[in-house]
């Protein structure tokens, strides 16, 4: 279930990636003809706000979220997934609030119809990724713990290649 979900998300930021460039090129090669659009520059913000909130659920899943790692370094290796555990059921916590809370201002967006001044779609679609994002990275969080108290040590960082492929 969480490769299908590390797909999905993959195949999202990149997509969203390629078109917010293609978006600001297109834009800025019109705009060199005295032309250009309207609604690029919104839907462009949009797209980055999407891809913040599920590009935040890839950073949980690859550990890259700021962190600080001191502490860890002074406990016994046993007591480590303890404190891992521990800090991912605050951040969790932390997040079943914004989805509460980002829920329910989504709602009162789709209630009050408000749509986006230049593409005139709805606002409720782009309120829609606090709550999105916030539940993939409470998955991602619960994904974390179970792999912590099976393994009862801290997760192991990706291998980093500083330079050196084939190395």
């Amino acid at each position: 279930m969480l490769k299908i979900l590390d797909k999905a998300e993959n195949v999202f930021v990149v997509l969203t990636i390629f078109l917010a460039t293609v978006l600001v090129f297109v834009n800025v090669v019109l705009r060199a003809f005295g032309a250009g659009t309207t609604w690029s520059e919104e839907l462009i913000r949009y797209l980055i706000i999407w891809l913040t909130f599920i590009g935040g659920s890839i950073c949980v899943r690859k550990g890259e979220h700021v962190g600080i790692e001191l502490l860890p370094e002074f406990l016994p290796a046993r007591f480590r997934w303890v404190l891992r555990v521990l800090v991912n059921l605050i951040v969790i916590l932390f997040l079943v609030l914004l989805i509460k809370y980002s829920t329910e201002l989504t709602m009162f967006t789709y209630k009050n119809g408000q749509t986006a001044p230049a593409l005139g779609i709805p606002m409720y679609w782009v309120y829609l990724c606090l709550p999105l994002g916030s539940l993939l990275m409470v998955i991602r969080y619960l994904a974390d713990i179970v792999d912590a108290w099976r393994n009862k040590q801290p997760a192991e960082a990706e291998p980093e290649l500083n330079g050196k492929v084939g190395e």
